[in-house]
């Protein structure tokens, strides 16, 4: 389903809480996927709706007392794939991401100075530069990048369709833990109306 047949989204702000969320340009014209399971396949972007534009983003930290306070430090999280299971992950030159299934990795997800705008990053210790999601250009297909540049750093948005999205593939799983969960939608691959499940009103 093309992304222009503006399927009602509900945009995300303040601290991400536990969640099934597409992730979006703050333009909100194409979308990271993960188009297949292999070992090592880049997340790239996408105008079409399907299930593989679907993230568990799973929050492993509890830094900020809730998820409308200010932020008082940035929050870690995992970021899994919801058809393949897989994590993203830097590839190991560290210049994009990749699913990998046999990997978790944690990245640090920072609400900008615009509520409901995040950049995504990572660093591997105090020490180290930030190293931001990026994109070169807002075409589908373009890999999702990596960048020691603020300025370079792509804005994105996390949010939750409003109508189910369609898929005849089975999910290899979905299990973000629900410690913090926010909202889960709920995709049933046999066309079922999926369900969406509210723990915190936002």
């Amino acid at each position: 389903m093309p992304l222009s047949s503006q399927v009602p989204r509900r945009l995300y702000q303040g601290v991400l809480l536990t969640g099934r969320y597409l992730i979006q340009t703050s333009d909100q014209r194409v979308l990271v996927c993960l188009a297949d399971g292999n070992r090592r396949s880049q997340l790239t972007m996408t105008d079409e709706l399907d299930d593989n534009v679907l993230f568990d983003v799973v929050k492993l930290t509890n830094n900020n007392s809730s998820a409308h306070s200010e932020s008082t430090k940035d929050e870690e999280y995992n970021i899994i794939n919801f058809v393949w299971a897989n994590f993203a992950t830097p590839t190991q030159t560290n210049t994009a991401v990749e699913g990998r299934a046999d990997e978790e990795f944690q990245w640090f997800i920072q609400e900008t100075h615009i509520s409901g705008n995040y950049l995504i990053y990572f660093r591997r210790t105090v020490l180290d530069p930030k190293v931001y999601w990026s994109l070169d250009n807002r075409n589908p297909g373009t890999p999702v990048k990596l960048t020691t540049k603020l300025s370079g750093a792509q804005v994105w948005r996390f949010c939750l369709p409003a109508l189910p999205l369609t898929s005849s593939r089975q999910t290899r799983r979905s299990k973000p833990s629900q410690d913090n969960a926010a909202q889960l939608l709920v995709i049933n691959p046999r066309g079922i109306k999926p369900r969406l499940l509210v723990s915190e009103v936002l």
